[in-house]
């Protein structure tokens, strides 16, 4: 997915590794992908590689990377993963990295994320460019227990495959992420609000990046009205539906949102004919009991209202369309959590 978005929106091919996307760029790309992608949790960028198999052979190479082109500061998280190499212990190799950036005479204050991996002996060394993880996008205050990350969110909407609708609801909404990324990613909104990404902070290229777009109420007020773009939420906890009103008037969107407090079938009484159905459906501490029960009448309600299609849920259920009673497709599987969820997109 996050390779499927490089390619989309920045004419770049990466390649998916175990946990990652690898790909080559310029300054300018870089930025474009720091600073736009949706999916991503973080964007590293790879300042040294090399074989080691003694200390004596690390500290030197690691003396010799460009640490004064991405380190404001010599207070750097170090963070060193090693895996089948001659040099296994991580703390050692930590202490070999602070002793070389102690060398720079770089001032006292903090620095970026710095990432040091060994496998079979070759030492990688990458900076974070993104800083927070993005999924703190800078723009929603009220979160609720067990809410998806807004880059996961990215993700699975990417794979969902709502591109072309105007109107979704989610009958269990909790404080709105899914709704409020599908909003984003429909209006095409700018990522982040106000926050400071890491890459802007380098002494090599503090002043001369282009100027961020950052998120704008009043703007993303108006994309979503002009695109026609509705979203609808229910969730039986008053707390949830009180968190996603507060986050959709801070995000401006507040007038493309209906959100009603209640059981999902008394208030899909209220969603449009035609509207998809996009949910995180309950599973690991959103569990309150009744999940059984749910399942069988949104079934229901789903065989009732076949216009209320496509409908695409994230979910830990193997068994989902026998469930609900209806044939579906599995897009995706993964981890969220900890728990194995799968996304199902049912259109008949």
């Amino acid at each position: 997915m996050v390779a499927g978005e490089l390619r989309d929106a920045l004419g770049v091919d990466g390649s998916p590794t175990d946990g990652g996307v690898e790909f080559v760029a310029d300054l300018g790309v870089l930025w474009s992908a720091v600073s736009t992608l949706r999916t991503p949790e973080s964007i590293r960028v790879r300042i040294a590689s090399f074989v080691a198999s003694d200390f004596d052979t690390l500290s030197a190479r690691l003396a010799r990377a460009p640490w004064h082109a991405y380190l404001a500061g010599r207070d750097a998280n170090v963070r060193v993963v090693c895996h089948k190499s001659k040099l296994y212990h991580s703390g050692a190799v930590e202490e070999r990295a602070r002793a070389a950036l102690a060398a720079t005479r770089l001032p006292h204050k903090p620095g970026a994320d710095v990432h040091i991996r060994l496998s079979h002996d070759r030492v990688t060394v990458s900076v974070d460019a993104t800083g927070e993880p993005a999924h703190r996008r800078g723009l929603r205050d009220r979160i609720v227990p067990g809410a998806m990350r807004e880059t996961l969110a990215a993700a699975a909407i990417r794979a969902a495959g709502l591109g072309a609708v105007s109107s979704v609801w989610d009958p269990f909404c909790g404080a709105g992420t899914l709704g409020f990324e599908w909003l984003a990613a429909a209006a095409q909104l700018p990522t982040f609000g106000a926050r400071e990404l890491a890459m802007e902070r380098w002494p090599s290229v503090r002043g001369s990046l282009p100027a961020r777009v950052a998120y704008e109420p009043s703007v993303a007020a108006s994309a979503t009205a002009s695109r026609g773009l509705r979203w609808y939420g229910a969730d039986r906890s008053v707390a949830a539906v009180a968190a996603a009103c507060a986050n959709a008037e801070a995000l401006g969107v507040g007038a493309a949102c209906l959100v009603a407090t209640g059981d999902f079938e008394v208030c899909a009484n209220s969603v449009p004919d035609g509207t998809a159905v996009f949910s995180n459906l309950p599973y690991g501490k959103r569990v309150t009991g009744g999940v059984d029960d749910s399942l069988r009448r949104l079934g229901q309600l789903l065989r009732r209202r076949p216009d209320l299609r496509p409908a695409v849920f994230v979910h830990a259920h193997e068994d989902l369309a026998v469930r609900l009673g209806i044939p579906g497709e599995r897009l995706a599987s993964f981890s969220n959590r900890g728990i194995r969820v799968h996304l199902t997109r049912f259109t008949s």
